[in-house]
């Protein structure tokens, strides 16, 4: 990868490339032009959520601010239990017993979910790769690894049925605001489908830049190949981006994807 990157002429990027109005999983740019460097912008996250709030009325948007505002004081609580609920229905993997939320309030999720997956859509092919940090203590007590004579070795990690993570690998490894020493990361392609709300939409009070959060559904219980679980300490960028590259089909697939993007836009 580093020779290929300076025969044509690429520098890595930071930061740049996971922020709201430049959310992208291409983590390249050139000054040959070869790989866009710049993406058109999304709005700003509250002009996102005005929006969605103009599209389907301020009642559908109070609730959805809600809940949002809930899970970020705290993802679990009586008013994020929609989300909990949703997700269990969507993967049917009835692990926690959940009081049926009012029929408004789903739909209030499931409007907003869509809203955010449109966005998303515009960019991707269908997946994005997100990153989850988590502190060694928490893996050890929800993770086991498991062999199999086909597959090799895969770890198996206990999750929610909703959780946070975050498009920004460097989050996920400092944890919050680099507090954390080490940790160990999980990163995983996930299909558009699964994310629920992200910080694109997110009303501008509540918008935590920093983590580049989305909220997403997953099964309870799900495998990682060992490239997809590293220790913080591990952590390089360059490989990092070799790996996420790789993960969504290579760097020629990215290129034609942005260049695609910015036709779309300009």
């Amino acid at each position: 990868m580093e020779d290929y990157l300076e025969e044509n002429n690429i520098t890595p990027i930071r930061n740049t490339a996971y922020t709201s109005k430049g959310l992208r999983n291409a983590y390249f740019y050139s000054k040959k032009r070869d790989l866009v460097h710049r993406i058109p912008e999304y709005s700003n996250s509250d002009r996102e959520f005005q929006i969605f709030s103009e599209k389907y009325g301020e009642s559908i948007a109070e609730t959805v601010y809600k809940f949002v505002k809930s899970w970020k004081n705290s993802s679990e609580n009586k008013e994020t239990n929609v989300l909990w609920y949703k997700a269990q229905q969507d993967k049917e993997h009835y692990f926690y017993d959940l009081e049926e939320p009012e029929e408004k309030e789903l739909e209030a999720v499931e409007l907003f979910e869509e809203f955010n997956q449109e966005l998303l859509r515009e960019r991707f092919d269908g997946d994005i790769l997100l990153y989850r940090g988590v502190s060694y203590e928490e893996f050890k007590r929800r993770a086991y690894t498991r062999k199999n004579f086909l597959t090799g070795e895969k770890t198996f990690y206990q999750h929610k049925p909703v959780e946070s993570w975050s498009i920004d690998p460097e989050v996920a490894v400092k944890g919050n605001f680099l507090k954390d020493t080490s940790r160990k990361v999980l990163r995983k392609k996930f299909p558009i489908k699964d994310v629920l709300a992200s910080h694109i939409t997110f009303p501008k009070n509540l918008e935590h830049t920093y983590e580049k959060e989305f909220i997403v559904k997953q099964p309870v219980e799900r495998g990682y190949r060992s490239d997809q679980v590293i220790s913080s300490l591990d952590y390089d960028f360059i490989k990092n981006s070799e790996w996420a590259c790789n993960e969504l089909s290579g760097l020629k697939k990215i290129k034609e994807k942005v260049w695609e993007t910015v036709k779309k836009f300009t």
